[in-house]
C-alpha cells in the first residue's frame, strides 16, 4: 500500500504483524509508542517495524511531501489530513536539527 503525506499530515499505524516501510520520496519520520528511538528514512531506505506498538509517521520537512510503501499485514492505518500533527515547539527544534544533519550529508549507520 503506497501512502503520500502532505506537510503537517500524519499517519497512525497499528500493525497486526511486523510490517516493512520503504521510503519512496521525501524524509519520513517514524515515532513508536513506548519507544524513545525515533527513526528517519530517506528515499530508498527501508525498515521492518514490529507489531508490538502503535507507530506515528510524518514528513520531516514542513513543505515536503513524503511517500512510502507499507507491506505486511496491517490491523489499522489512518491518515490525519486535518493538520492535527502541526509542529509543536519541541518538534520544530528536532525537525530543524534533523534537517541540518541530513542536509550536511551525515548519515547514521
Amino acid at each position: 500500500m503506497q501512502i503520500t503525506l502532505h506537510p503537517k499530515e500524519g499517519a497512525t499505524m497499528a500493525p497486526g504483524l511486523p510490517v516493512r516501510i520503504h521510503c519512496l520520496a521525501g524524509t519520513l519520520w517514524i515515532t513508536s509508542e513506548r519507544d524513545s528511538n525515533d527513526r528517519v528514512l530517506t528515499p530508498g531506505q527501508s525498515i521492518e517495524l514490529p507489531a508490538t506498538h502503535r507507530q506515528y509517521l510524518s514528513s520531516v520537512g514542513r513543505h515536503e511531501l513524503v511517500s512510502f510503501d507499507v507491506s505486511g499485514a496491517l490491523a489499522r492505518i489512518s491518515v490525519n489530513r486535518s493538520g492535527a500533527t502541526a509542529a509543536s515547539p519541541a518538534r520544530d527544534g528536532v525537525r530543524a536539527w534533523l534537517q541540518g544533519v541530513w542536509s550536511s550529508g551525515w548519515r547514521v549507520a
